[in-house]
């Protein structure tokens, strides 16, 4: 069987009820004059663990104006009641994969956001990492110039040091040095 069918009586009709069974399509007679069908649509349009749910709104007589109010209230197909039974669960079918559709699609934009998100927290890592990796290597600069700097004196200082020959001379000159 390709799919179950369960009749819920007017007093179990409620968003919260009916989003409990998990249905993949709904079937709703808005037949008479009263308002609660269109009630009924609006707040499964409304409700946000039915408002995926496509819903196939059936009247008694194909009447523009009952079909006009039934889409304006949320209904996402309609037809008569006296309509074939293969066209009824071929409208069913149909609403029933376009749903399984809209779902794939939805998981899939979830996905891809979830996938954004963290690709822009790998940038922002990747920020961090080239923003630390630049300032080391500004430090590190700055540490080689302190260094050749040292080298260069300490290089000179030895140059003159070989030149002196006074040994006082030289003792003072390695105290200031130092």
């Amino acid at each position: 069987q390709e799919f179950q069918v369960r009749h819920v009586p007017r007093a179990g009709q409620s968003p919260e009820r009916i989003a409990r069974m998990a249905p993949s399509v709904l079937a709703v007679d808005i037949t008479g004059s009263e308002r609660f069908p269109f009630d009924l649509l609006r707040g499964l349009q409304s409700d946000a663990a039915t408002t995926l749910v496509p819903v196939l709104a059936l009247t008694r007589q194909p009447d523009p104006l009952m079909r006009a109010a039934a889409f304006a209230a949320g209904a996402e197909d309609v037809t008569h009641q006296g309509a074939d039974p293969d066209e009824l669960r071929s409208r069913i079918r149909t609403l029933g994969r376009l749903a399984s559709a809209a779902s794939r699609s939805m998981d899939a934009e979830a996905t891809a956001q979830r996938l954004r998100q963290r690709l822009r927290e790998r940038e922002r890592e990747l920020d961090d990492t080239r923003n630390l990796i630049e300032h080391m290597r500004l430090e590190l600069h700055a540490d080689n110039q302190t260094q050749r700097t040292r080298v260069q004196s300490l290089v000179q200082v030895g140059l003159e040091l070989n030149k002196l020959q006074d040994f006082h001379v030289l003792m003072d000159r390695i105290l200031r040095e130092a």
